[in-house]
């Protein structure tokens, strides 16, 4: 009897060790019609699985009790998950795929002309770092019709470009090649600001006719200090981030521009010049130019080498930091969690540390700026200051923690101040922080969400924190519930 007593403790030791498995079915539907989507892979953890002719599927043996679930099919948006805290096997579940959408057009002169081979550059608004900003999406060219199609976008905001295009391909400094269709924002802005903002539902067929102007510009006719053929130039319409005109240089070591339209642009050149420095040795320069309607010659554009920067680290033994730079006009350009920062181009950058182990950075600084408080400022071919972090384990420690087992739940902590870069946090670990005020909110989903907005943050359940000094402390959130069912 003691020995039956001791196997079936055993027994039940074993079961409880071992990982639960569920078994889960339901079907895939359009998110608009709620009519059934064949041929859909279905993932359930580690395992897949197709649904049949009525959209549905059965899956076996999936590993629980957090379960992640989520569908993909050409033609739908993917990005759907649906996240379930299983104690039985799950019938019936219902996933929902939201079909991709276009946007279609002609791209017309204004006297109602098709204009063919006309590149429409497609910016999307996106969430990077907690923040929005416009980026590069999709591109295409108008067809001898004037007509061009962008398919397979997400829903959300768009705004529409054309980039600049030459109205007769001739010898560049004849007058003829001084005439060009300007680039323009849907529907017939000159500049990003000025632009309508197409808002894109699931599954739209949108149509965005967009009106182009034929003007006579000027030609910039530049040279590079020093010269190099292994530079390549390009033009950018300033505040864009996309498109851009790109040109090489001829024998005579010139760069020509035929046709700019009016307007504040962004000369960038970037090569190698092996007479200064090794041959992967980057060059950039960088030029601001206000273009009217004479012609800019023999502008010189300086080269110098991209910044190498080193970064050290003292306060804690064998601490690691992962420092990131952020340019308002390039987004995230580079990281390291090492001992250098390569090929950084001039600019102004945030510098974002990301800490792990509950260590903290009290300070970062780079000669005489204080990066925590300031901008890093990298000037062409003048060498950038060492960034020293100094860390301490003995700063304050917050662990977040959840109601419930829920799966993929977010944490993320802000400051009204402003110093502080907002930063997800791992749940049931301890994330170090300066000590101050803090506000902490727990999510399913953050797509979409604008989170270094405090005005983002207003109708959702978050915590203020207060921490001192070598405080520990530890924080119960309810989740904020943002995904679809």
């Amino acid at each position: 009897m003691r020995n039956s007593i001791i196997i079936l403790i055993c027994a039940g030791l074993l079961l409880r060790g071992q990982q639960q498995r569920f078994n889960v079915s339901g079907t895939v539907v359009n998110s608009l019609t709620n009519e059934p989507v064949a041929k859909a892979l279905v993932l359930a953890n580690e395992k897949t699985a197709m649904s049949d002719a009525d959209g549905h599927f059965e899956i076996d043996g999936v590993a629980g009790p957090n379960v992640t679930m989520t569908a993909r099919r050409p033609g739908f948006d993917g990005n759907h998950q649906l996240n379930r805290k299983l104690d039985a096997n799950a019938e019936d579940i219902k996933l929902k795929l939201a079909p991709l959408s276009k946007i279609s057009g002609r791209v017309l002169d204004h006297d109602g002309e098709a204009v063919d081979g006309v590149l429409v550059e497609c910016i999307a608004q996106q969430i990077v770092n907690g923040r929005k900003q416009w980026l590069p999406r999709a591109s295409v060219t108008t067809d001898e019709t004037g007509s061009y199609l962008l398919e397979d976008l997400s829903a959300g905001s768009y705004i529409l470009m054309t980039g600049e295009k030459p109205m007769y391909f001739t010898q560049p400094k004849t007058e003829a090649a001084r005439y060009l269709y300007a680039p323009t924002y849907y529907p017939d802005a000159p500049s990003q600001d000025l632009a309508q903002v197409l808002t894109v539902a699931p599954g739209a067929e949108m149509t965005a006719d967009i009106s182009v102007k034929a003007i006579r510009g000027a030609s910039i006719t530049m040279t590079t200090v020093p010269a190099s053929s292994n530079v390549v130039a390009t033009l950018m319409l300033e505040g864009a981030v996309f498109g851009g005109v790109s040109a090489r240089a001829t024998k005579s070591g010139e760069y020509v521009f035929p046709a700019v339209a009016p307007g504040t642009w962004r000369i960038v050149a970037l090569g190698f010049n092996p007479q200064q420095g090794p041959s992967n040795q980057q060059m950039y320069g960088e030029a601001q130019v206000d273009v009217g309607a004479a012609d800019i010659d023999n502008l010189k554009v300086p080269l110098g080498k991209m910044a190498d920067i080193a970064v050290s680290v003292s306060g804690v033994e064998n601490a690691k930091v992962f420092l990131n730079l952020f340019s308002k006009t390039r987004g995230m350009v580079d990281g390291t969690d090492g001992g250098l920062i390569q090929g950084v181009a001039p600019g102004s950058y945030r510098v974002v540390p990301r800490t792990t182990g509950g260590n903290c950075v009290t300070s970062m600084m780079s000669g005489s700026a204080d990066l925590l408080r300031e901008d890093l400022v990298v000037s062409a071919g003048a060498p950038v200051a060492p960034i020293q972090v100094v860390m301490s384990n003995n700063c304050p420690q917050l662990t977040v923690k959840t109601s419930g087992e829920q799966a993929d739940v977010v944490a993320i902590i802000t400051s009204e101040n402003k110093e502080f870069e907002p930063q997800m946090a791992l749940l049931n670990a301890p994330t170090g922080l300066a000590a101050g005020d803090y506000k902490v909110c727990a999510f399913d989903d953050i797509s979409g969400l604008e989170y270094a907005n405090p005005d983002a943050l207003s109708g959702f359940k978050c915590q203020a924190v207060h921490l001192e000094a070598g405080q520990k402390a530890t924080v119960q959130l309810e989740v904020n519930e943002r995904r679809p069912k």
